[in-house]
C-alpha cells in the first residue's frame, strides 16, 4: 500500500513539474531579433514597430559584417552564425554568416533575407555609386502592328535611395507627355500609371492602335513632380511604329514596301542580295568568256 502511495505521489510530482515547464513555455514572451553593423539603418513606423532596414550604398568588393542578437525574457544571445542568410540576387551581393560582400560593378540593389526561429527580416543592400531619385525605362522601342489592331506600351519607373517612397504606394509623382508624329498612321490612348511594391511599377502606359499602313514615331517624356530624377536617369523615349496592312498585304509603293519587307526579314534581304550578286557574277563571267572566245579566233 505504501509503495502504491509513493508511486502515485511521484507521478503527481512529475506531472506538476511538467505542467510548470509547459506553462512557462506557453506564457514566455516572443523573442525579437536585433541587427547591428556598420552603415546599418532601420526604419520604423509611427507606433515603433519594425518597418524596413537597409545598408548604406557599398562599393564593389566591399564587405560589411552584421551581428544578429535574439532577445527573449530579458536575455540576449548572439545568433549570427545560427541564422539562415540568403541573398535574393548574388550578382549584386553575397552573404555568409552575416558577412555581406558587394559584387556588382555598377549601381544595383538586392535584398538580404535573415531568418531565425521563424522570425524573418529583410535588408536592402545597394551597390555602386548611390543615386537618389527616379529612373525610367520603356518596354518597347519598336512596334509592328496591323491596321485596326492594338498593342500596349509601358514606361517602367524605379526609385533609388533611402526614402519612405521606396516602401509605400506611390501615386501622382509624375506626368508623361506623349506625342505621335503622324496621327494618320497610328493613335494612342493613355492609361495612368501607379507604382507599388517598393518603388517599382508603371509610370505611364499607352495603347497604340494602327490606323493605316506607314511608319511614324511616338515620343514620351516623363516629368517628375515634387521629387527629382536620379543621376543619369532616362526620362525621354522614342518608339518606332510600323503599321502593316490588315490582310497582311501591302499597299506601299515600290521601293518603300520592299525596303520595309527587307528591314523586317533580314534573311530575305540576304537571299535577295545574294541572288542578285550571283546573277551579276554569272553575267560578268559570260561576258569574259565571250571576249576570250573572240580573242582566240
Amino acid at each position: 500500500m505504501n509503495k502504491s502511495i509513493k508511486k502515485i505521489a511521484l507521478i503527481v510530482v512529475i506531472l506538476t513539474i511538467l505542467n510548470v515547464i509547459l506553462s512557462v513555455n506557453v506564457f514566455a514572451s516572443e523573442g525579437e531579433l536585433t541587427i547591428s553593423g556598420e552603415n546599418y539603418m532601420e526604419m520604423k513606423s509611427d507606433n515603433g514597430n519594425y518597418f524596413a532596414s537597409t545598408i548604406k550604398s557599398m562599393q564593389s568588393d566591399e564587405s560589411v559584417q552584421l551581428k544578429v542578437e535574439y532577445e527573449q525574457n530579458g536575455e540576449k544571445v548572439d545568433v549570427t552564425d545560427l541564422c539562415t542568410w540568403e541573398s535574393e540576387d548574388t550578382s549584386v551581393a553575397t552573404v555568409e554568416k552575416g558577412c555581406i560582400t558587394a559584387v556588382s560593378q555598377k549601381f544595383n540593389y538586392t535584398h538580404i533575407n535573415v531568418v531565425y526561429k521563424g522570425i524573418e527580416r529583410k535588408i536592402l543592400v545597394t551597390v555602386g555609386k548611390e543615386k537618389i531619385g527616379w529612373d525610367f525605362e520603356i518596354d518597347k522601342t519598336n512596334i509592328i502592328v496591323k491596321e485596326g489592331e492594338e498593342v500596349d506600351l509601358s514606361i517602367i519607373a524605379k526609385y533609388y535611395g533611402m526614402d519612405i517612397a521606396l516602401y509605400q504606394e506611390v501615386k501622382d509623382y509624375w506626368n508623361v507627355d506623349w506625342e505621335i508624329k503622324d496621327k494618320k498612321i497610328a493613335k494612342y490612348t493613355e492609361v495612368k500609371g501607379i507604382v507599388t511594391n517598393r518603388g517599382h511599377g508603371t509610370a505611364g502606359k499607352v495603347t497604340v492602335k494602327g490606323l493605316k499602313e506607314g511608319t511614324t514615331t511616338l515620343v514620351g517624356k516623363v516629368k517628375v513632380k515634387n521629387d527629382k530624377l536620379a543621376e543619369g536617369a532616362n526620362n525621354e523615349f522614342e518608339v518606332n511604329i510600323t503599321v502593316c496592312a490588315k490582310d497582311g498585304k501591302s499597299n506601299f509603293t515600290f521601293p518603300g514596301k520592299l525596303l520595309d519587307d527587307l528591314a523586317q526579314n533580314p534573311m530575305k534581304f540576304i537571299l535577295i542580295v545574294g541572288g542578285i550578286g550571283v546573277a551579276i557574277g554569272m553575267a560578268i563571267l559570260g561576258v569574259i568568256l565571250l571576249i576570250i572566245k573572240k580573242i582566240r579566233r
